[in-house]
């Protein structure tokens, strides 16, 4: 990578950064950097290498290369996350209405190259965390503790039957998402 692509990141980088006083960005599709889709084939959360869960594989596409470059170029940051149920639609913010695309729960990753850089296998570097927008730090770390991933039916291959047959018995899923959403004070929930 040449000096003028690192420059040219660092410039957005700044450019994107939030000034101090700020209202809370709800819109994670306004980054420096486009949000990448991973597929169905990541449960969440993450497991350290090693445990029983193995490990989890992604195609490398053009996308990760490019997030896993610029993720090299800052290796103490944990820049790169892995969210967890997206809240995606409008919200009001001070009396106006903002574009709201926001995971509930993301966990900082690595993306470390797998069978000749074919393929990544994204590294937990921490633990899953709830969405800064619920502010209130008891509710929040309850909410986080307590946070559903699908009580196992989420599993890869899922997407390739009917969601609208799986979902609606995700009952403690949908609760946990509601209660997410409300604290946040994103709004009430048309669709899951």
């Amino acid at each position: 990578m040449g000096p003028a692509t690192i420059l040219s990141y660092l410039a957005d980088l700044a450019a994107s950064a939030t000034p101090p006083g700020t209202a809370a960005r709800f819109d994670v599709s306004h980054t420096a950097e486009d949000a990448v889709w991973l597929g169905t084939t990541v449960t969440m959360p993450l497991a350290a290498r090693g445990s029983l869960a193995g490990p989890t594989i992604v195609d490398a596409t053009p996308g990760l290369r490019r997030l896993a470059a610029l993720d090299a170029l800052q290796p103490a940051e944990r820049a790169l996350r892995i969210g967890w149920v997206v809240a995606a639609g409008t919200v009001s913010v001070a009396g106006r209405r903002e574009p709201c695309c926001l995971p509930l729960v993301s966990q900082p990753v690595r993306l470390a190259p797998v069978s000749q850089g074919r393929t990544f296998e994204p590294q937990p570097l921490g633990p899953p965390e709830l969405t800064p927008a619920v502010t209130d730090p008891d509710q929040a770390a309850r909410l986080e503790a307590h946070a559903n991933y699908g009580e196992g039916s989420l599993g890869p291959g899922w997407m390739f039957g009917d969601p609208r047959a799986v979902l609606p018995r995700l009952t403690r899923l949908r609760a946990w998402i509601g209660t997410v959403v409300e604290a946040a004070g994103l709004g009430p929930i048309a669709r899951i």
